[in-house]
């Protein structure tokens, strides 16, 4: 069975405050930040509106992520590691 990969482009009109301008800024600002790479925060900004992780497993090439992901991006990785935790320990509560 074959998914369907949605275009690069699909959440690029959605918004949320941006923590380091101060405002809110689409997605595709966040998602080309840094020479077509998405912004150091982006895990950690979007992880809450989308399937963020998965949307860049599918849209950035290993090499891509590698950079993205790197020594000096150690700690967004450790954040999202986190972040994917507790959620699960969310969805394991009873009464959710």
């Amino acid at each position: 069975m074959t998914e369907k990969r949605i275009p690069i482009t699909f959440y690029d009109e959605k918004t949320r405050p941006c923590p380091q301008l101060g405002g809110d800024v689409p997605f595709k600002y966040c998602r080309t930040k840094d020479d077509d790479l998405p912004c150091d925060n982006v895990l950690a900004c979007w992880w809450d509106r989308f399937d963020i992780a998965d949307f860049i497993g599918r849209h950035l090439s290993e090499a891509d992520i590698a950079r993205l992901l790197g020594p000096q991006r150690r700690n967004l990785a450790s954040l999202v590691k986190l972040i994917r935790q507790a959620d699960q320990t969310v969805d394991a509560c009873p009464g959710r």
